[in-house]
This record gives structure tokens, C-alpha cells and sequence, in this order.
């Protein structure tokens, strides 16, 4: 063989394997490179994703991903199970739709429970129209295409509530084409409900009472939330109870939101006639039959009670047809040595056995809104409700000049109401979430000479200076719910100008109880003296 045919068929071997070499590193790279991507695209899975930007959502027809909606960034949603194993599996099934995402408008994140729903899905779908926005917070998160079928959680006047993704979001019934019946739940649904209603409960039977509800299965509701279920709005299993209270102080407000449980004070349900019947309240509202709950109920008599297996009683009104008024006027600190020589002066200690007696009775003390919306036939309240109320801003009455009213208030945590001559006493000192600041007038509570007779200044002025008066403690005070007539003088001027102003109620003096009968413009109080007993006030409150 020649050297020409020799070097011939060394360069043909040597082409070959080069070109060999060259689609072995070929072969080589094109699987790295496959192997990267393969690896990017796990890079972005997770079971639960978040959307890095605004994306579409696709369907999967033929092969094919077309992209039929869009969902907003920060988005979180949950995927199907997925094995990548080829540079094709880009799109990511999105869990309970047909949906799918492109694996590079998402990343992995933390599993997020979303939280559970305190309502029972409907049996019913909303089937949407093309374009179909879901909302959360108003802001737009998805559009969907027409046809999607989503689980309805409430029923509102213009939106449903749906749930996509184990997420609640709202949908306007214009983008709603109809709803379906379907079998979303077989759970029990509530058609009555057990109202617990406590007169009187101390705290830590109420934590005990908070936590064998729980034990035995059943959660709290709030007062709104039973309105709309009455209202088909929601629907609830049947291990709901309402927890009716009549009054709620700070303590057992706290314990409430410890055991994430819900309570309404009967001023709080409004016109509602609450009965002790031992029967449960149905949904229709027709009976307002409550359970009668004390400080000794115990976990078995609650299980009867909630398996509806106790005994009934005859039908007992626990709501007030009277109210008792209380007008103090000053405090000294007896103490200390303190003394005052006028009768309406009242010593520390007596004003604290008076809290302390209403406390422990479970005794409403009212805010002036509460019993302003008693008065007016707007609300009910609970038997034992009494209105406090304090004359002028005077001895004891803020930290400039005694300070005795609000930390009494404060420590028994008691509502009470401060009748203020703002003339003469700065608001400023008499601000507490237990005391409620009123008119006492704004510079007539002093004596006048009129028609030859010394008198209440207020019987001495006109109409219209009376008014004038009376405004300018309204723009001081902010309020106009009450107005209290110094040294209880007042004629049909003095009311004729006290309705003029603006005020809802006009308080004076008397000795008896208030009803809803008595003259708005004239509610008696009861004045309390240095010389009262505690037998004596426990029978004006009682």
C-alpha cells in the first residue's frame, strides 16, 4: 500500500473519530443541558407555590396548553402531585381545578394552612361566566374562564362567597351564569341553636365552662354571624352554640378571646325578647328561648342541655322593664382623714361597697348610649342593669381635685356617666373608657333672682339663653345624648329649650325608677347620701 493511500486512510479514521468525539460531547452537553433544565423545573415546584408575577392560568387539551385566564402576584396555591422527569413537563397542575401554571411564574414556599372555615359549604355551585373576576380584599386575583365550577361558602346580596383553593373568595352575581345543586358536604346542618345565657359567672368557671364546650365539640358564634345564618346568608354544622352574657367585662371579655370563643351582651342583640325556656332558639327567630347557665353548671348538665335532653320550665323574662338611676355627686377619701359637711358627699368607702356589691351580683352597669337606645324602645337590657351617674366634676371626681371616681370605676371595671359643668371643669381630666361625659350646662349651675325669688338660674333665662348655654357645653363635650338640670329645676322652658339643643334625654331628681314609660325629659335618679346604708341601696338597685 502507498504512503498516499495509507495517509488517506489515517485522515479518514482520524475524521471519524473526531466526528465521533464531537457528537459524544455533543450527546454529553445536550444531557447536562437537559439535566439543568430538568433541574430548574424541580427548582420551582413545591406543593405550594407562590406566584412571582402576574400570570396566566392554561388548560391542557390535546397536548396543549392554551392559556385561558389570569391570576394575580403573591398568589398561593397548592399543586398535584408531579414527577419531572422530562424538559416537557413545564406546566404544573394546580390541585382540584384543571388548571395549570408555567413552572417559571412560581417558586416553592412554606406549606400554608389556610385557615378553616367557621361555615358549612353549601351543597350548591356557582358556574361561571367568561371573564369571571375573583376578588379578595377588593383587589382582582383571578379571572376566570366560563365554566368553572366553584363550591359556594356564602350567599350575599351581590357576591357569593366561594372557595378556590381552600381560599374564600368573593364573586360578583353578575359574573355568575347559575348555580348547581351538587354534594359538597353530607355534614349536619344547624337548623337551632343553643342559647346559653349567664346571669352571673365568675372567671374561672367560665374557663372551665369555655373549655368542656370544647371537649364536648362545640364553638361560639358571634351575633352577627347568627343574624345572617337566620338569613341564609351562611350555613353552620350543628355543634354551634351562642354564648349570651349580661354584661362583659374586661376579665371574661379576655378569657373569651383566650379560648377563641364569641360572646354578645343582650344590649347587644337589640330588640330581641330573650326567654329562660330550657329549649333551643330556632332558626327562624319565631322563640328567643334561652338556657339558664350559672357558676355551678356542670360538663353533664351541659351535655344535656346541648343533646337537648333537659327538661323545660315555664317561659321566664330576663330582660328590665325598669332602671334604676344612682346620682352621686362628690367623694372624699375618709381614709385619709378627708371630710365634707354637705350630705351629697359620699366617703370612698361607701362608693367602693356599692361597686363592689354590683360587681359581685352581676349588675349591667350602662354606658348613656345603652340606656339612650333603652329608653327609645331601640334595645333590650338584662334585669339587673342600673345607670350610674355623677352631678358636676366636682370633689373627687378626676386627679385635679381628689381623684376617686375613675379608679374606682376602673378596678371594679364599671360603667357610670359624669354630668360635667363645663365652665368650670376641664374635660380634659375626666377622660376612662368606664366614664361617659355629659351636659350638666355649661355656666348655669349657680342660684338667680327672678320674679323676687331666689331659684335655680336655669328657671330665670329665656328660651334662647338657654340654648346658648346648653351649646356651647355641646361643643365642648362633643355629645348631646343627656342633659342633667342643675339642682334637678326645670320647668316646660328649660325642657322645650333642652329638645331645641339637640339632646336625647333630660335627667333630674325623684327617688323612684326609671321605665320607658317616664317622661324622656324627666328621668328620675335616685340621690345618694352620706347617710345611706348598704340595706338601702341594695333596695333601690333591686
Amino acid at each position: 500500500m502507498n504512503k498516499k493511500k495509507k495517509l488517506g486512510i489515517f485522515l479518514a479514521v482520524t475524521l471519524v473519530l473526531i466526528l465521533i468525539v464531537i457528537g459524544v460531547l455533543f450527546w454529553w452537553q445536550n444531557e447536562e443541558d437537559k439535566k439543568k433544565q430538568i433541574a430548574d423545573i424541580k427548582s420551582h415546584y413545591s406543593e405550594t407555590v407562590v406566584l412571582l408575577e402576574d400570570a396566566n392560568l392554561y388548560t391542557k387539551e390535546n397536548d396543549k396548553y392554551q392559556e385561558v385566564c389570569k391570576i394575580s402576584k403573591d398568589m398561593v396555591l397548592h399543586l398535584k402531585s408531579q414527577n419531572i422527569e422530562s424538559t416537557n413537563d413545564t406546566y404544573f397542575a394546580i390541585e382540584e381545578t384543571p388548571y395549570y401554571l408555567y413552572y417559571k411564574n412560581v417558586q416553592g414556599c412554606d406549606t400554608q394552612e389556610s385557615p378553616k372555615s367557621p361555615y358549612l359549604v353549601f351543597n350548591e355551585n356557582i358556574i361561571t361566566k367568561a371573564n369571571a373576576i375573583l376578588l379578595q380584599d377588593d383587589q382582582e386575583k383571578i379571572i376566570l374562564p366560563e365554566g368553572a365550577s366553584l363550591k359556594i361558602m356564602e350567599k350575599g346580596d351581590e357576591n357569593y362567597t366561594i372557595l378556590f383553593q381552600n381560599q374564600m373568595f368573593k364573586i360578583s352575581k353578575e359574573s355568575v351564569q347559575e348555580t348547581q345543586e351538587v354534594i359538597n358536604t353530607e355534614e349536619e346542618e344547624l337548623t337551632n341553636i343553643p342559647v346559653l345565657h349567664y346571669d352571673l359567672i365568675d372567671a374561672e368557671n367560665l374557663k372551665r365552662q369555655l373549655t368542656e364546650l370544647q371537649e364536648l365539640g362545640y364553638t361560639s358564634i358571634s351575633w352577627s354571624d347568627l343574624l345572617r345564618w337566620q338569613q341564609g346568608v351562611i350555613r353552620f354544622n350543628n355543634k354551634k352554640v351562642l354564648l349570651l352574657f349580661n354584661t362583659l367585662d374586661k376579665e371574661r371579655k379576655s378569657i373569651l378571646e383566650e379560648a377563641n370563643a364569641q360572646g354578645v351582651t343582650i344590649s347587644e342583640t337589640g330588640k330581641i325578647n330573650w326567654v329562660h325556656k330550657n329549649e333551643r332558639m330556632p332558626k327562624d327567630g319565631t322563640n328567643a328561648f334561652t338556657y339558664k347557665m350559672s357558676a355551678n353548671t356542670t360538663k353533664e348538665e351541659l351535655k344535656s342541655i346541648l343533646d337537648g335532653t333537659v327538661e323545660p320550665i315555664a317561659e321566664e323574662s330576663i330582660l328590665a322593664t325598669q332602671v334604676p338611676v344612682l346620682n352621686y355627686h362628690f367623694f372624699y377619701n375618709g381614709e385619709e382623714g378627708n371630710f365634707c359637711r354637705e350630705t351629697i358627699c359620699l366617703d370612698n368607702r361607701k362608693f367602693e361597697q356599692h361597686l363592689q356589691y354590683l360587681k359581685d351580683n352581676g349588675f349591667t352597669t350602662l354606658t348613656m348610649e345603652e340606656y339612650r337606645a333603652w329608653m327609645y324602645d331601640e334595645t333590650n337590657l338584662p334585669q339587673k342593669s342600673v345607670l350610674i351617674t355623677v352631678d358636676d366634676g366636682a370633689m373627687g371626681t378626676s386627679a385635679i381635685n381628689g381623684n376617686i371616681l375613675i379608679p374606682a370605676l376602673e378596678k371594679y371595671d364599671l360603667k357610670a356617666t359624669l354630668f360635667l359643668i363645663t365652665a368650670w371643669w376641664d374635660l380634659a381630666n375626666y377622660q376612662s373608657e368606664n366614664l361617659d361625659v355629659e351636659s350638666h350646662g355649661y355656666d348655669i349651675h349657680v342660684s338667680a333672682t327672678c320674679d323676687g325669688t331666689s331659684k335655680a338660674k336655669a328657671l330665670c333665662l329665656s328660651k334662647d339663653e338657654l340654648v346658648t348655654d346648653l351649646n356651647k357645653s355641646i361643643e365642648i363635650l362633643g355629645t348631646k345624648k343627656a342633659f342633667c338640670y342643675p339642682f334637678y329645676a326645670y320647668n316646660n322652658t328649660v325642657i322645650s329649650a333642652t329638645q331645641e339643643s339637640g339632646f336625647a334625654l333630660g335627667f333630674a331628681g325623684g327617688g323612684y325608677k326609671s321605665t320607658r314609660q317616664s317622661n324622656k325629659y324627666a328621668i328620675p335618679r335616685y340621690p345618694i347620701y352620706d347617710s345611706i346604708t348598704l340595706e338601702q341601696f341594695i333596695r333601690m338597685v333591686n
